[in-house]
């Protein structure tokens, strides 16, 4: 499960270091849409959550419900992305029938791929993580086959075509977990798929974990987003100088989270809120990710030749930072705490990265600094939580160690 994790994650950051090698004429437009597109996604994935813990107790009506909720849930999510997606290019002045036809092409995909996820959450359940790892393993070297072809052997400019191969690429494999999942959770009423009589009273009881999943999931997407669209319509050209650094420290930030997850899920509630010493251990086990995306940077972006390393390694140095962010989060979670983390996430949003984009868009804040305004507002939630913690007074204190 954790390397069709890390196979996931691989996608965006390689498909950013190839639109920035080859698809110059278009990096801003098709980079930024990348953001966009995780924004909206982000919005989703609270509802595999619930699936993973309706299906502890029944486990072949569990995908029938959520797939009832999830499928008007992704279109509704889709049409938003369309709209708030041409008003960005439309402020940036790249609003054209192609760039038009791209998004609305995108937008099929993120229903499916939302589809996609639910069901490769079905095949973990029922033990099949080989098949997950082979899928996302193929999609990694198809997203990045149809980025090369067009950056190399066709026309980068050629944004319709490159739309139609993606969206090719989610009908195939929405067609392929769609038939194994309906095969491992046969359905209760057969024939109907959208028949919401118990979906109400399946999913109630999984409102105190949807409900400040869903905001966290939004608040925080929405902060780097915020930061992106602001730095995406001031910088223009120079966009790529933000966005390549970004993508290492976003992947940092996941492949560390994939860690942590997988450390704390065998690990059981006691006496301390967060201490030196769950820090100390969480970085025993995500020491190496920082030195191996430094590693690859140096690769690609040789320091006497490119700039661009500088950029990237600069980001990476708020690692400590980072991974006590995510250590916290893991302790949150564990202990039950997820409104604890929506609100600390809703004040950062509102509180810092909403007055930073409005900074960024006014350039006050000089465009060389933005990329360290995303390092430090990991310094000022650590300092957010703990005022929470402390404030809120839990008389049950955790500790995932």
């Amino acid at each position: 499960m954790v390397l069709s994790g890390f196979a996931d994650i691989s996608k965006p950051l390689l498909s950013i270091i190839i639109l920035q090698k080859l698809w110059t004429s278009n990096f801003g437009f098709v980079s930024l849409n990348i953001d966009v597109l995780a924004f909206f996604s982000a919005l989703l994935t609270p509802w595999f959550i619930v699936y993973m813990q309706m299906a502890k107790q029944e486990i072949h009506t569990a995908y029938s419900s959520v797939l009832a909720v999830v499928y008007p849930a992704a279109c509704l999510t889709a049409a938003t992305y369309i709209v708030v997606s041409l008003i960005l290019l439309n402020l940036a002045g790249g609003l054209r029938l192609d760039t038009a036809t791209f998004i609305i092409l995108r937008a099929i995909s993120l229903i499916l791929s939302t589809i996609n996820s639910l069901n490769q959450c079905v095949l973990i359940k029922h033990g099949k993580c080989r098949a997950v790892l082979i899928t996302q393993t193929l999609l990694l070297f198809w997203a990045i086959l149809i980025y090369l072809s067009f950056g190399v052997l066709l026309d980068d400019e050629n944004l319709v075509g490159a739309g139609l191969a993606l969206l090719i690429m989610d009908i195939t494999t929405y067609y392929y977990s769609s038939k194994k999942a309906t095969k491992l959770t046969p359905r209760s009423a057969p024939g109907n798929w959208f028949e919401y009589k118990s979906v109400s009273h399946n999913l109630s009881a999984q409102r105190a974990i949807l409900i400040p999943e869903l905001g966290t999931a939004l608040t925080i997407s929405a902060s780097l987003l915020c930061i992106t669209a602001a730095t995406f319509v001031t910088m223009g050209l120079e966009y790529q100088q933000y966005r390549t650094p970004l993508a290492f420290m976003a992947a940092m930030w996941l492949i560390s989270s994939k860690i942590v997850n997988l450390l704390i899920s065998t690990a059981t509630p006691s006496a301390s809120f967060f201490s030196l010493s769950d820090f100390l251990y969480t970085v025993r086990f995500t020491w190496y990710v920082p030195c191996l995306l430094l590693s690859i940077a140096y690769c690609l972006y040789p320091p006497h030749t490119d700039e661009l390393f500088l950029k990237i390694a600069t980001p990476i140095l708020y690692f400590p930072a980072m991974i006590a962010v995510i250590s916290i989060n893991g302790t949150i979670r564990l202990g039950g705490k997820n409104m604890l983390l929506y609100r600390a996430n809703l004040l950062m949003l509102t509180i810092y990265f909403f007055p930073a984009s409005i900074f960024i868009t006014f350039k006050y804040i000089p465009l060389e600094l933005v990329i360290h305004a995303v390092g430090v507002s990991y310094l000022f939630r650590i300092g957010l939580i703990y005022w929470l913690h402390f404030k809120t007074n839990f008389p049950e204190d955790i500790k995932w160690r």
